[in-house]
């Protein structure tokens, strides 16, 4: 029996592993979806879009339900009356201190004993659901930090958005990230994502473009078609107006200003498109000198419109450099382009009753975090 019982935790994992995979990618192409019908209100090919999308997240709910309590239901086929009554009898009676999960544990198996005529108790009936934050039934809204606010709302499990995660502006623990879940709920388990600034997936690039130039973001670009495979065009222009508007390369014998022949692209010569790009992409690998920048692009790459992966995350560091003050580039903070890792942290919980409390005695307990490799 113990070998059904293996089989069975290993398809429910399996399971619930493949849908926490599934949800988020759904749920961000029904959030892409609302976003093109609020843009395009009279497209009926938009809304139908939302339709069906709405429809398959509501199908992946049922049959992840009926997938559960098939499971559950095998698992209480065979039978654990006696040994679940006595498991209560030692809780009840071996002496030792009462703690939450001893306490948690002995009502589970109470309850069920009184509803269902002492049947098996499934120790797994209170099913998990996911907070919120991967799937974005959490609002931005509810997303607030200590600093770097802007960024509080990219926060999300296995979601790549913006600034690739939150990150706070100094190593301190008066920093911190806040997420009200809306009502009191119980938290069975905290997962930790790293901060990828830069990824190459082309709604990461839209989004910092349109963060990065602001005062032009009616004028640039949103359509999947355009960001997977970048316009020579589109390049240029971003480049320039990072280089020359915005002059993130400084000025002077150690900066860089775009010579006026390359500054209009309808006269550049393919000769002088490949001179641009190439101190442009040099002047980029070189724009954070205590970061190790992996940029496998050359001009020809760009003018051909192969590489595009690499061609977006071009297009994200040079929306990091219009980002960034200068002089303040660096490993820590929303300035740095290479994956940050949360090493150890602390958690508060608030409810009404008791207001704000620490996880752990005072002055909090201290979890390990992430370890790069």
């Amino acid at each position: 029996m113990s070998k059904e019982l293996e089989s069975l935790a290993r398809l429910e994992k399996q399971l619930d592993e493949q849908i926490a995979k599934i949800n988020p990618e759904v749920a961000l192409s029904l959030r892409e979806a609302q976003a093109d019908v609020s843009a395009n209100p009279q497209e009926d090919s938009c809304q139908e879009i939302v339709a069906v999308i709405t429809l398959v997240q509501k199908q992946l709910a049922e049959q992840h339900a009926k997938a559960r309590a098939f499971v559950q239901g095998e698992r209480q086929s065979m039978g654990f009356d006696h040994e679940l009554t006595w498991l209560k009898q030692c809780l009840e009676m071996d002496g030792v201190s009462t703690t939450n999960e001893r306490e948690n544990l002995l009502k589970a198996i109470r309850s069920q004993s009184e509803e269902g005529g002492g049947q098996q108790v499934d120790l797994s009936s209170a099913e998990t659901q996911n907070a919120g934050l991967s799937t974005f039934e959490l609002p931005d809204e509810q997303l607030h930090s200590s600093s770097h606010v802007e960024a509080a709302r990219c926060a999300r499990l296995m979601q790549i958005l913006a600034y690739g995660g939150w990150c706070p502006a100094t190593n301190s623990i008066d920093e911190y990230l806040e997420v009200d879940l809306g009502e009191e709920r119980r938290i069975l388990g905290l997962s930790l994502q790293g901060r990828v600034p830069c990824t190459s997936e082309w709604m990461q690039t839209r989004d910092l473009l349109q963060l990065a130039l602001a005062e032009v973001s009616d004028r640039l670009p949103t359509s999947e078609k355009v960001f997977r495979r970048p316009p020579v065009r589109l390049v240029h222009d971003v480049g320039v107006t990072v280089a020359h508007e915005k002059r993130c390369f400084g000025s002077g014998p150690e900066g860089w200003e775009v010579p006026p022949e390359f500054l209009s692209y309808n006269e550049l010569s393919r000769e002088q498109k490949v001179a641009f790009f190439e101190e442009l992409i040099s002047r980029t690998r070189a724009a954070w000198p205590d970061e190790d920048i992996e940029l496998a692009l050359t001009p020809q790459d760009i003018l051909s419109g192969k590489n595009c992966e690499e061609s977006n995350k071009f297009l994200q560091l040079l929306a990091y450099l219009a980002l960034s003050v200068p002089g303040s580039r660096g490993a820590h903070g929303l300035s740095s382009v290479t994956p940050q890792w949360t090493a150890a942290w602390k958690m508060q919980c608030f409810t009404q009753a008791a207001g704000w409390k620490w996880v752990g005695s005072y002055p909090g307990l201290m979890f390990r975090g992430m370890l790069m490799h």
